[in-house]
């Protein structure tokens, strides 16, 4: 019997303040604490519409510098 997994939280422009896009955490200088995100989020703007991941801040971690 197939496992069933648990829906994704999904938000419509507007990101709650405990998630951050990945952008968002890299201009933190953060990655994502999972490679998986914990909910989507859907930004609208006039011309188009953008489907994108969100993660938790509070188990994202420093980002890797690359020397």
């Amino acid at each position: 019997m197939p496992r069933r997994h648990q829906p994704i939280p999904k938000y419509v422009d507007e990101i709650p303040p405990t998630l951050a896009t990945l952008e968002q955490l890299k201009a933190r200088g953060l990655q994502p604490g999972t490679s998986c995100p914990v909910a989507l989020v859907e930004l609208n703007t006039r011309d188009s519409q953008r489907l994108t991941g969100l993660y938790l801040i509070e188990d994202a971690r420093p980002a890797e510098v690359s020397a």
